[in-house]
């Protein structure tokens, strides 16, 4: 859409003065709001701008400290030659943005704004912490967005920015960039406290809201500090440079709310990536959002290319225009090299789709599982799992369906060297189509890597809607009274043909002269190119026609820009557009405008509700634009009818149309829903009619609905509607190959394989047909059954092996290891399990005579030679106790008896040595305990 939303934004340029509308008026101007008009204003073209540094902390952390110093933050934000914001938006932008960072500081130290609350207020709401904030949006942005205006209004209260600095280069209003870095730690993704981009809406308008010199607040970054050097997400360059490319408008590349396990870009892009060290973002993204790359190189034809590194300038950069709308294919030289590129998987050739119908990855890869790409960024990788049209991938955790994209840059050097159809690194459309483009010879040398590409030729073909260049988000009012007519653009060389019906269009077709009529009916326009009789291409384009004007509810927004358009009319008498109660637009953010060379109107908040707007005197014809901004609000939108009158009398054939095409085609068994007729709101009053249909939508056969219309009650005019009932389609799944699965684990959830299930009816049935035996070895065949609603069914069968691949459980029993020289060792063996049979061999080394460290060795082998061997250690350490041996003897006598002494000898590592015996303190003769001492020496 963007190339639409240059084109208008120029007309407004040069041939108006926009105003914005709060009134009900259709071609009067009221007074104009207090709004904020260029809210969505980035940074991107400036060649440098400042970027306030706000650090905060919470009322229960009166004594917080950075992890860091002043020095440290001060080379992280504004350092050169090395790892720094500063340095990476130099080296990215090839010098053209300089991004200087003005830390707030008092006294010469980092300044900490204090807050009122504690940091508990800012933490999820839970039983332990009632009054925590709950998960709502407008609850989380009502408490971050006052702790930051108290922050911003206490810095400016207490005069700590310089007021010389510019602090709003793009003289949108706002300060350019501020980056809050708060204390502590995050609470999840999504949380409060977590690192991200916002904007102040909820404070924007207050009486006082948040501003610095005189300059309001609006978008911000928001960082964390971390309580320690080893927090993962502490604020980081990587960190502060993916946040501030949000300020210059680009958007993420990863899945925000779908598909959360397939990256797009992933480490190849600063915005699919969070390493602490950034990479550089892709060429598309500084060309479209930094607005650093001035001019890419489009190839339209076959032949040999080069490139030099992306991070070495600005032309280095190629694309393809696939003919697709608004659809290109990118290739880049990623050299791994560098302060920043050096932390890239590798070097090579990166190919990557971009399709501009798209604003950014958050909503996942598509709208449904295995469903048609939505990304604007697509980065190919090799080995995808699904290889045949169309390409798709399941919303599961599946990692395999995604392919290797650490392994995305294809060289000579590297393991996968050309991607194209008959390769596992293959190139597909957004919707899943394959490309006719193959890349070969690659060729990676001295800093250059050179290729050849083989493709269908592109020609610069153009198809207008007025001046303006068709789009697929324009919607065109299918009215009887309404002609359409394109126009094109291309080689005056050129001749062009075009049909209705057939694809493959030839010089026996329509030579396009001056236009091409299309309206409901004939919605699809098929042209082939010839040069000198020579056939180049073929392109189509589809229209899509509606009843009324009308937004989407829900999904809503993200950056949604819609078109409609009403040619000029002859005679017109009544053109009246009436809004009802679901005009609903975020006010001062999102808009409806209304314009053509005469006027222009642009509509906000519930200003339309129940509203009609009178345009019965622009004969000439209407655009009406839709914008919505980022944010995502289920209650937002549009919906309005269309009333068209002309002034001449109208015959029963034009006043009388068929609501869509003359012929339907209803797949088998789906029920037939009849569109009716379009009867203009002049002639309404003057007919009756009578419809005739007998189809039955479960015998394929074309049937004929018959509308007969009366005036007066005389047949005056019958119109016929060709209803054709499809035979019933063959039922289909994706191949499901031969599997292996582990002894002992979970049983196969079968329905888990099933891929691309088409069938006859919206529900099906899936049986399973197996006797697996999950505890047993063995290869066991399954066969899968899809039976949809009318009982056609498709089965296929595989087989299942049941192996066992994991070596058996083995532990040491408890033991003691360590033992004397001359001692006895006990071995306590080992305890071990398995699903299979197990033998068990020993090894051991020990040698109980000698000290040293001895091994035992385990072999534990199951049934499928699966091993595990464990390892026991014995330590045999020398005997030096001394043990004594003293015989049994009478150690009680009478007064006067004599004492005997016992036999004594002493054993020290074998040797026996005899004792001597100290009795000198005996006293035979008197009452008393005496010791006797051996020794030995």
């Amino acid at each position: 859409m963007k190339k639409i939303m240059i084109i208008i934004g120029m007309l407004f340029l040069t041939m108006f003065q926009l105003h914005i509308f709060q009134g009900v008026e259709a071609n009067s101007i009221v007074s104009q709001p207090e709004i904020h008009e260029d809210m969505n204003a980035t940074l991107e073209g400036f060649a440098s701008f400042y970027n306030v540094v706000i650090f905060i902390r919470f009322n229960d952390e009166q004594n917080y400290e950075a992890p860091y110093d002043l020095g440290y933050y001060e080379n992280m934000f504004n350092g050169v030659n090395q790892i720094s914001l500063r340095d990476y938006y130099l080296e990215a932008s090839y010098g053209k943005l300089d991004i200087i960072s003005e830390i707030v500081l008092s006294e010469g130290e980092i300044y900490y704004y204090t807050d009122i609350y504690d940091r508990s207020y800012y933490e999820p709401r839970t039983t332990s912490n009632p009054d925590g904030v709950d998960d709502s949006n407008s609850n989380q942005a009502e408490r971050e967005h006052n702790l930051l205006k108290r922050a911003i209004n206490e810095v400016d209260a207490l005069g700590l920015i310089d007021p010389a600095i510019d602090l709003d280069v793009n003289n949108d209003g706002e300060i350019d960039s501020i980056t809050f870095m708060v204390s502590g730690e995050d609470n999840g993704w999504g949380s409060l406290l977590w690192p991200h981009k916002w904007e102040l809406y909820d404070v924007f308008n207050d009486q006082d809201s948040p501003e610095i010199n005189g300059v309001k607040a609006y978008t911000y970054t928001f960082n964390l500090l971390g309580d320690s050097r080893n927090y993962d997400m502490k604020a980081s360059v990587g960190v502060l440079a993916h946040e501030t490319f949000h300020l210059l408008g680009a958007p993420d590349l990863y899945h925000y709310y779908d598909f959360f396990n397939l990256d797009n870009a992933g480490p190849w892009s600063l915005m699919d990536n969070s390493a602490n060290t950034p990479v550089h973002m892709l060429g598309y993204m500084k060309e479209t959002y930094g607005g650093w790359i001035d001019n890419v190189t489009t190839i339209t034809a076959s032949g040999s290319y080069s490139l030099n590194p992306l991070s070495e300038s600005e032309e280095n950069l190629l694309r393809i225009d696939t003919g697709y709308s608004n659809e290109y294919v990118y290739l880049e030289y990623r050299y791994q090299d560098g302060k920043y590129e050096s932390t890239l998987p590798d070097s090579g050739l990166i190919i990557y789709r971009v399709d501009k119908d798209y604003e950014g990855n958050e909503l996942g890869y598509a709208y449904t599982s295995n469903g048609e790409g939505i990304n604007e960024v697509f980065v190919f990788r090799p080995n995808i799992g699904d290889i045949t049209e169309p390409i798709t991938f399941p919303n599961d955790e599946n990692y395999e369906f995604y392919g290797n994209l650490d392994q995305a840059a294809i060289s000579n050097l590297n393991l996968f060297k050309e991607a194209g159809t008959t390769t596992s690194f293959i190139l597909f459309h957004s919707d899943g189509t394959l490309m006719d483009i193959t890349i070969t010879n690659v060729s990676e040398s001295n800093g250059t890597i050179s290729f050849d590409i083989t493709m269908d030729t592109v020609l610069d073909v153009k198809l207008l809607i007025g001046d303006v260049e068709f789009d697929k988000d324009m919607r065109f009012i299918d009215h009887p009274l309404l002609n359409y007519e394109a126009t094109l653009s291309f080689n005056e060389d050129y001749d062009v043909y075009f049909s209705y019906l057939d694809t493959e269009v030839d010089a026996s077709d329509f030579i396009y002269e001056t236009s091409i009529p299309f309206d409901a009916t004939q919605s699809v326009v098929h042209l082939g190119i010839y040069l000198e009789g020579v056939f180049q291409t073929t392109m189509t384009f589809e229209f899509e026609f509606v009843d009324v004007i009308e937004t989407a509810h829900f999904p809503y927004g993200n950056l949604e820009d819609l078109l409609w358009y009403i040619p000029p009319i002859e005679d017109l008498s009544v053109l009246e557009i009436t809004f009802n109660a679901q005009f609903e637009l975020e006010l001062d953010y999102d808009y409806l405008y209304i314009f053509n060379e005469n006027i222009e109107n642009a509509y906000t908040g519930t200003s339309l509700q129940y509203v009609t707007l009178d345009f019965s005197s622009e004969d000439q014809g209407l655009w009406i634009w839709f914008q919505s901004d980022e944010y995502l609000d289920d209650y937002y939108g549009v919906y309005a009818e269309i009333e068209i009158q002309t002034s001449t009398p109208v015959s029963v054939e034009e006043a009388v149309s068929l609501k869509g095409s003359s012929r339907i085609e209803v797949p088998y068994g789906e029920d037939y829903i009849d569109l009716g007729l379009d009867i203009l709101f002049q002639n309404i009053d003057f007919y009756d009619v009578v419809v005739t249909e007998d189809i039955d939508v479960l015998s394929p056969d074309t049937y004929i609905v018959t509308y007969d219309i009366y005036e007066n009650g005389a047949l005056i005019y019958t119109l016929i509607r060709e209803v054709v009932v499809l035979e019933p389609i063959q039922i289909s799944f994706s191949t499901i190959f031969d599997l292996t699965h582990e002894l002992g684990s979970d049983p196969i959830n079968f329905e888990t394989l099933l891929f691309n299930v088409n069938t006859n009816s919206e529900d099906y049935d899936v049986f399973v047909e197996e006797s697996i035996d999950y505890q047993t070895v063995g290869v066991y065949e399954v066969i899968i059954t899809v039976k949809d609603l009318f009982g056609f069914e498709a089965s296929q069968t595989f087989e299942v092996s049941i192996e066992d691949s994991t070596a058996p459980e083995v532990i040491l029993n408890a033991s003691v290891d360590t033992i004397y020289a001359g001692t006895t060792y006990v071995d306590q063996g080992i305890a071990y399990t398995d699903l299979s049979t197990t033998s068990v061999q020993s090894i051991t080394t020990l040698n109980t005579e000698t000290p040293g460290v001895y091994t035992i060795t385990y072999n534990v082998t199951d049934a499928y030679d699966n091993q595990r061997v464990v390892t026991r250690y014995i330590h045999v350490i020398e005997n030096n106790q001394i043990n004594m041996y003293i015989a049994p003897a009478l150690t009680t006598i009478r007064v006067g008896e004599t004492f005997v002494a016992p036999e004594c000898f002493a054993q020290l590592n074998g040797e026996t040595y005899t004792c001597s015996i100290d009795m000198q303190s005996l006293n035979r003769l008197v009452v008393g305990d005496y010791e006797i001492t051996y020794s030995v020496s």
